[in-house]
């Protein structure tokens, strides 16, 4: 080499270094680009995935966030960068997660990295809902980075729970249904109701066709009901049928077809109907729906029965109310006028005609001070004190107490056995009282009976004359405050009895029939038995 090469050598190499350095700058920008572009396209995919994606550090760290995953949690990315990630999971999941991402630094076995599975996750509001999560991970120079792809399956789980439930209905349906292959006719599927009435299992099922259910019909008649849907004509199609069980009987069915598809193949679905249930029950609806028209009717008269006697009671303890509030006004004259028709009685010459109007006087008086006595009394009855009392003998001490006259004959046949929860002093003013219209009734002669019947916890006693009879018009009002079949009276008496048996939790029938004689129910409660 001569001098003058050598002396251009060092030049050369500066130059070949210059260009080798700017040849490395160039390329380094090259790679600052490209990484650039890929981070911004890594970006654009990442924001436009519809699933969410959460990248964390191997200390649970949450590293990044895409923006279908803070709308799936319902947080803003600032609250979730730098957090750790089990504020993501409810409890318990959350305790136990960077326990295991440890263990799996240190041991390197992978439980769920590379595989799918469901989870729970936590939203801000603090709602769970199911995700299906893919985790995998990403190892750098620096840093061991996790990244999961997670896809809310909150439809697909609903969707599931309808399907499950679905097929649950249509499992236990009572009603006979029937998958069969729209090529072969041969059954797919057939539910519980089908198995159970036909007599066959599953296995024994999908070896056979409708045919074999149905022996009085041939392939032809068969297609002809089919056809219409294989054509797209009907969507629909039913006919009446019969079928036949594995042991060999027969029974009326109604048969209802359409066409679907199952698992990607066409199947006919047929939904089967005993006609012969069918027809029981349409026959028990009929009566069942007649009973409740006369039960509606029953319950409709005995509202109105229950109204009519509510604003009976209601006017007679206004009337009570009102005679309690002036009794005190109204006695003190009448009592003066007693005083003075007994004073003139018994001081005046004994004329008839002045006689007959001075005690004409006197029983008007007693009759209008028996009117507020009777309201008073009424105003003023007292809540019941219930006791267990026989009832044969709270009749007894009744007519004891009552003048029976000697022409009416009195059988008490009511069972020693039945003893009822009453108050007994009140009762025996409604028996008192049942007593005096019955003797008032026969005033010729006749029977007064009582009879007893127990039903559940219920006890009837049967008051009942031979007398005259109620006649069907006054007997509708027989209840009513100021309603008086006889000649004398005030008729309060039922009315208080009526109210008397309503406060001790019973009932009071009347029957009747002219010429006949008069029935009074009382029904009451049974005492429970004693300890």
């Amino acid at each position: 080499m001569s001098a003058e090469q050598f002396q251009l050598a060092p030049r050369v190499q500066t130059a070949l270094r210059d260009l080798t350095e700017q040849g490395a700058v160039q390329h380094h920008r090259q790679l600052f680009a490209d990484l650039a572009e890929s981070e911004v396209r890594l970006r654009a995919i990442l924001g436009s995935a519809v699933d969410g994606i959460v990248t964390i550090t191997d200390d649970g760290t949450i590293h990044s966030v895409n923006h279908a995953a803070e709308k799936m949690f319902g947080y803003e990315l600032d609250e979730l960068l730098g957090r750790n990630v089990s504020m993501l999971m409810p409890a318990p999941y959350n305790a136990d997660h960077d326990q295991h991402i440890q263990e799996y630094v240190r041991s390197g076995v992978a439980k769920v990295i590379g595989i799918g599975r469901e989870v729970e996750g936590l939203r801000k509001d603090g709602t769970t809902f199911p995700i299906e999560l893919s985790l995998s991970e990403v190892i750098t120079p620096s840093r061991r980075l996790f990244t999961g792809i997670l896809r809310d399956i909150t439809a697909r789980k609903q969707s599931e729970a309808e399907h499950a439930t679905l097929g649950h209905i249509l499992e236990n349906s009572l009603n006979e249904l029937f998958f069969f292959d729209a090529e072969t006719w041969r059954f797919v599927f057939a539910n519980r109701g089908a198995r159970e009435n036909t007599g066959y299992s599953l296995d024994e099922l999908c070896q056979r066709t409708p045919l074999d259910l149905k022996p009085g019909m041939t392939r032809q008649e068969l297609n002809s009901h089919l056809s219409p849907l294989i054509g797209g004509a009907r969507n629909r199609v039913t006919f009446e049928s019969q079928h036949q069980r594995k042991d060999g009987s027969t029974y009326d069915v109604e048969v209802h077809v359409q066409l679907a598809e199952l698992r990607g193949r066409a199947v006919f679905v047929a939904i089967i109907l005993d006609v012969t249930l069918n027809r029981d029950t349409q026959r028990k609806l009929v009566q069942l729906n007649q009973e409740l028209e006369e039960r509606v009717a029953d319950r409709t008269k005995q509202l109105e029965a229950a109204q009519a006697e509510l604003l009976n009671n209601e006017r007679l303890a206004a009337l009570g109310r009102v005679s309690g509030g002036v009794a005190h006004e109204i006695r003190n004259p009448l009592n003066a006028i007693k005083t003075s028709a007994y004073y003139l009685l018994e001081t005046m010459p004994h004329d008839e005609k002045l006689r007959e109007h001075l005690e004409r006087i006197d029983r008007q008086v007693e009759h209008a001070s028996g009117v507020i006595t009777a309201l008073t009394n009424f105003a003023k009855m007292p809540m019941p004190l219930f006791a267990a009392v026989s009832a044969r003998e709270l009749i007894e001490q009744t007519l004891e107490q009552t003048r029976v006259p000697a022409n009416i004959e009195v059988d008490n046949g009511v069972e020693t056995s039945h003893i009822i929860s009453v108050d007994a002093v009140q009762i025996r003013i409604v028996l008192r009282n049942l007593i005096v219209n019955a003797i008032d009734a026969m005033a010729h002669g006749g029977r007064l009976s009582f009879r007893s019947t127990r039903t559940n916890d219920r006890i009837e006693i049967r008051v009942a004359d031979t007398g005259t009879g109620i006649a069907p018009d006054r007997l509708q009002r027989i209840m009513e405050p100021l309603f008086s079949t006889k000649t004398s009276g005030i008729g309060l008496g039922l009315a208080i009895a009526q109210s008397i048996v309503d406060k001790n939790a019973g009932q009071l029938a009347v029957e009747s029939t002219i010429g006949m004689g008069t029935t009074f129910c009382l029904t009451l409660n049974a005492a429970p038995p004693s300890a």
